[in-house]
């Protein structure tokens, strides 16, 4: 017998949460392709893999400790 993985899926505005963005933020990755989104009825969802992935894809960033 085999086994389905449960995928976990998030609404934009939980991603926005997550990834402390904006929503036309998300949207706008969505859009030029950097964010991968699964349409549900009329709504988007994010795969939890795909949120890790996009974070892991972001450019180190240079900040400075005060």
């Amino acid at each position: 017998m085999e086994t389905v993985k449960a995928i976990q899926l998030y609404r934009v505005i939980e991603v926005c949460a997550r990834l402390a963005m904006s929503r036309s933020s998300i949207y706008r990755e969505i859009e030029v392709g950097n964010l991968k989104a699964i349409k549900r009825g009329k709504s988007l969802r994010i795969s939890a893999e795909e949120i890790a992935r996009y974070v892991e894809s972001l450019p180190a960033s240079n900040t400075k400790t005060f």
